[in-house]
């Protein structure tokens, strides 16, 4: 799934911190290379687009006419999103290639959606799978993961398969786990090793996120817990296995391993003893590291009281950032108990409890960076 593609999908994503691409400068020229461009960078300017009110427009503006890339990308995505400002695909596509060509990898890929012809941008298909593809490479090349995804997710639409593998695995190499869902989907299509069975092809799946995992690839761990976890690719479903997986990806910091690891204990899956203080410790380190449906777990246990101080309103404020990163059960429940669930949580609250709630939602974000 592809960044507009996720955008557009959710009425808001996680805020993240702060994110600003700048030319680079001697001073950081010659420091440790830097990491690779990830899809929170790209929901972290989204989030202050989606935050744009019009009264702030003239002075964003201005700091993008001064060169502020920045400003350029956020005003460029309040003109693809239609916040804050007319939804405007010919302004939004004007000022990324303004911070494009000061080096942004972020505008580059946002110009390849503009093209993409599976995606949507303005309220336009794209119309030139090329196009797209040099911008999508344009984003690679400046060390941007979701740049790297998004080439191999257009090349598997175009069924060149085995390219859009590459693609992927380059992704995964720069820490992109996301990708991992469709590589694996890819190598479970027998589509990836043409000349060979479907059999075959799932096999060389598992043995190349082995080969990462071992080289202590976080994002490849993460896959391999899925894949045992659930059976994939022909691989025997062994929940033990995918526990010890799941712990390995996330001592690496992934937040949906982070999340996974929370579920085992906290209702005794795999075969571990159930473990609700253990689990309630991990889903509150997966939703302080922007998992959405940790932050849902995280509400219902403040909202119930379990293993933490029963407190409603903080339970509002952790269903607000779930909600605003697209939790299941927030925005379309999975059945009628999380919406009767949610429902009710949302409503009961008095104008000045909700204001409290909020009041902690934005010291939450003020401590993490991601708003002033």
């Amino acid at each position: 799934m592809k960044i507009l593609r996720m955008t557009c999908l959710l009425l808001a994503l996680l805020a993240v911190p702060a994110f600003s691409q700048t030319k680079p400068t001697e001073a950081n020229a010659s420091s440790a290379p830097a990491k690779a461009i990830q899809s929170r960078d790209y929901f972290s300017l989204r989030n202050q687009a989606m935050e744009l009110k019009p009264a702030e427009v003239p002075q964003l503006l201005t700091r993008a006419q001064a060169g502020d890339m920045h400003a350029q990308i956020v005003l460029g995505m309040a003109y693809q999103l239609g916040s804050g400002v007319p939804r405007d695909a010919a302004e939004a596509l004007k000022w990324y290639h303004t911070a494009s060509d000061q080096g942004s990898s972020i505008a580059a890929n946002q110009i390849g959606v503009y093209y993409d012809p599976f995606e949507g941008f303005a309220g336009r298909k794209g119309q030139d799978a090329n196009e797209a593809l040099k911008w999508y490479r344009t984003a690679a090349d400046r060390n941007d993961a979701v740049g790297q995804y998004d080439e191999g997710a257009l090349l598997a639409e175009l069924h060149r398969e085995p390219e859009a593998k590459d693609w992927y695995v380059g992704a995964i190499e720069k820490g992109y786990w996301e990708a991992t869902t469709d590589l694996v989907a890819l190598y479970d299509s027998g589509k990836i090793i043409p000349d060979k069975s479907k059999d075959e092809n799932r096999k060389e799946g598992v043995a190349l996120f082995q080969r990462l995992a071992n080289d202590g690839n976080g994002a490849a761990e993460y896959a391999l817990a899925r894949i045992y976890g659930e059976g994939w690719l022909g691989v025997h479903r062994d929940r033990q296995t995918a526990f010890s997986w799941y712990q390995k990806a996330a001592a690496q910091g992934i937040p949906k391993a982070e999340y996974m690891v929370g579920f085992y204990h906290f209702e005794g899956h795999g075969g571990l003893p159930k473990n609700e203080a253990e689990g309630a410790k991990w889903f509150l380190n997966a939703a302080n590291d922007q998992d959405a449906d940790a932050q849902l777990a995280v509400a219902f246990l403040y909202e119930k009281g379990i293993q933490v101080p029963k407190d409603e309103i903080t339970a509002l404020m952790w269903y607000m950032l779930a909600f605003e990163g697209g939790a299941q059960g927030t925005q379309i429940p999975r059945n009628a108990r999380e919406t009767f669930d949610w429902i009710r949580l949302r409503h009961h609250f008095s104008d000045a409890e909700t204001q409290e709630a909020q009041k902690r939602l934005h010291q939450w974000k003020v401590e993490r960076g991601l708003e002033k």
